[in-house]
C-alpha cells in the first residue's frame, strides 16, 4: 500500500513540474509577442535618430531573459522558499534521515559550488575565443573584397581555425568536468537515498 501512495505522489509531482513548465513556456511566448514589435521600433529609433552601437544589445538581453522563463531555472527559484519546510518535515519524521538530509545537501552545495569553480575560467575562456572567431567572420563579410585582392585569405582562415580550436578545447575541458562533477553528484543523491531506505 505504501509503495502504491509513493508511487501515486511520484506521480503526481511529475504532473505538476510538467503543467509548471508548460505555463512558464506560455509566459515567456506572450512576453515576447507583446513586447517584440516595440523593442524592435525602438532599436530602429536609437540606430536611426541616436546613432546608438548599443541598440542591438536590446534584443539580446531580451532574448536572454525569454530563455530564463523557458528554462528550468525559473521553477527552482520557487521551489527555494520550500526547502526550510522540507527539512523540519523530514527531522519530525526522523532525526537520523535529517542528518543524512543535510548531509547530503552541503555536500552536495559543495559540488555544485567547486563545478563552477573549476569550470569558470575554461568557460569564460571558450566564449572569448568564439566572440573572437565571430569577430574574423564579421571582418571577413565586410571586407571580402579587400581581403581576397590583398591575399590575406589564407591567413585570415588560419587565425579563425585557430580560435575556434581554441574555443572548442576549452568547452571540452569544461564539459568533462561538468560532467564528472555531475555524476559525483548523481551518485551521492542516490546513495543518500539508499540510506533513507536502509
Amino acid at each position: 500500500m505504501l509503495t502504491v501512495i509513493v508511487f501515486f505522489l511520484i506521480f503526481c509531482a511529475a504532473i505538476f513540474q510538467i503543467i509548471r513548465s508548460m505555463i512558464f513556456l506560455q509566459i515567456a511566448d506572450w512576453v515576447e509577442k507583446e513586447t517584440s514589435e516595440d523593442l524592435l521600433q525602438t532599436t530602429m529609433h536609437l540606430s536611426l535618430f541616436q546613432n546608438s552601437s548599443q541598440s542591438g544589445s536590446f534584443i539580446k538581453n531580451f532574448a536572454v531573459i525569454k530563455n530564463f522563463i523557458k528554462s528550468n531555472l525559473l521553477p527552482i527559484l520557487f521551489d527555494i522558499p520550500w526547502i526550510p519546510l522540507y527539512f523540519i518535515v523530514i527531522y519530525m519524521i526522523s532525526w537520523l534521515n535529517g542528518v543524512i538530509l543535510t548531509i547530503t545537501a552541503a555536500a552536495l552545495l559543495f559540488c555544485a559550488w567547486f563545478k563552477e569553480f573549476v569550470t569558470k575560467k575554461h568557460i569564460a575562456s571558450a566564449k572569448q575565443h568564439f566572440a573572437d572567431a565571430e569577430d574574423q567572420i564579421s571582418l571577413v563579410q565586410k571586407n571580402a573584397v579587400s581581403i581576397r585582392a590583398m591575399g590575406m585569405a589564407p591567413q585570415i582562415v588560419e587565425k579563425w581555425l585557430g580560435l575556434n580550436k581554441k574555443s572548442g578545447e576549452s568547452s571540452k575541458i569544461a564539459a568533462s568536468k561538468t560532467i564528472i562533477l555531475d555524476n559525483i553528484s548523481k551518485f551521492i543523491r542516490l546513495f543518500a537515498q539508499i540510506l533513507t531506505m536502509a
